[in-house]
């Protein structure tokens, strides 16, 4: 891992445990094990860090489910599902953290650029699943008679919500509850029965 590479995975733990305002240069410098004029060489300034962590974040998330709904082998709840337990189940803490973070309690001076990000990435977002719910529902799959933004957001939003609940629950209840959300969500998405 390179210097800039340490200074953004530093940031980002910083920028996720203790805010953006709590961070500074001379701490992230000295986690990194370099002196403050070495961080500069590097970086501007703060905010160009955390422009550059969020930058990483979203190009990093966007991939990953990129990567999974590319496989059109497999059926579109497969794929969704597996993606509901990568969501939720999410393994690098202050990556998730970081997200959550900023998605909810933006600082004053970068709530533009941090919702402009946000924006952006749910438009990408959108039009990868547009594209999953379409080919679930002429496989027959999925209703026909639901849009494919009500899929979308009802997903989302079991996604937000399980991602919170580490802190709250225990391992094994949180893999029950995902298991019994799937049920429910896959029921309510799966044609009619005539």
């Amino acid at each position: 891992m390179d210097t800039k590479e340490k200074i953004l995975q530093s940031a980002r733990e910083f920028f996720a445990k203790s805010g953006y305002e709590e961070t500074s240069m001379a701490v992230i410098a000295r986690s990194v094990g370099i002196k403050k004029p070495s961080l500069y060489a590097h970086y501007k300034s703060k905010e160009a860090i955390f422009k550059a962590v969020m930058e990483q974040e979203f190009i990093e998330y966007t991939s990953s489910v990129a990567k999974v709904l590319s496989d059109t082998d497999r059926p579109v709840k497969s794929l969704l599902h597996d993606l509901l337990l990568r969501f939720s189940l999410y393994d690098d803490e202050s990556s998730s953290e970081f997200y959550y973070r900023y998605s909810r309690y933006q600082p004053a001076d970068l709530e533009a650029v941090i919702v402009q990000k946000f924006e952006e990435n749910e438009q990408i977002m959108t039009e990868m699943f547009n594209d999953l719910i379409q080919r679930g529902k002429e496989n027959g799959e999925i209703d026909p008679a639901l849009s494919n933004q009500q899929i979308y957001d009802t997903y989302f939003l079991l996604v937000d919500g399980l991602s919170t609940t580490p802190v709250m629950y225990k391992e094994e209840y949180k893999k029950e509850g995902i298991t019994h959300i799937w049920e429910v969500f896959e029921r309510g998405i799966s044609p009619k029965e005539q």
